[in-house]
Formats: C-alpha cells, structure tokens, sequence
C-alpha cells in the first residue's frame, strides 16, 4: 500500500465515522424530544409553527459543557390567535428554550 492509497483509505473512514457520529447524535436528540414539526411552541421570544428540525450544539459559557440539541426552523406567530405575523418572519427556536407546547402536529 502507497502512503496515497493509506491517505485516502483514511479520508473515506474518517468521513464514514463523523457520519455515524452525526446519525447517533441526531437519534439521540429525536429520541428525548416531545417536540415535532408540525407542533406550535412557546418560547422566550414569542409563538412559532416548527417546520423543520435541525441539529445544533448548545454551549454554556466554555466549551466543555457543550451537548447536542434540536434547533426548529418556524413560522413566526401572533401570540393572540396564532396567525403568521405580518412581515412572514420565519425563526428559529432552540429546544432548550420551549417553554410549552401550545398544539400538538397542526397542519399547515
């Protein structure tokens, strides 16, 4: 084996393990959350209708209180009667700070 066919060799199982790696991180996360797209949530900054689910790290303060959670992409809401707002913002909520969950699964 030349040092080229190692690199390479090595390239492939590298990319393989940091896609298993981000398989089992997003499992983990889809696992422990109550939360799905389709769902209207409260957070600190208003009412949203989750669209799309992505993975993120949360970090406290350095580094090594870092973990992995569930970021939503939404809709921005009206608090009132849960209309989208004027402007047609869209958002994005980090699970850690949903406060409730207004409705379960509602159909766009």
């Amino acid at each position: 084996m030349t040092e080229k066919e190692y690199l390479e060799k090595r390239k492939e199982i590298d990319k393989q393990h940091k896609r298993s790696i981000s398989d089992l991180e997003m499992e983990y996360c889809l696992d422990k959350t109550i939360n799905s797209v389709g769902d209207i949530v409260q957070d600190h900054c208003g009412v949203v209708l989750l669209t799309d689910i992505k993975k993120t790290w949360h970090e406290r303060g350095d580094r090594t209180g870092a973990r992995v959670n569930l970021m939503f992409e939404g809709i921005d809401l009206r608090k009132s009667d849960l209309t989208p707002k004027k402007n047609g913002g869209n958002r994005a909520v980090f699970e850690p700070n949903i406060k409730k969950v207004l409705k379960k699964n509602v159909q766009e």
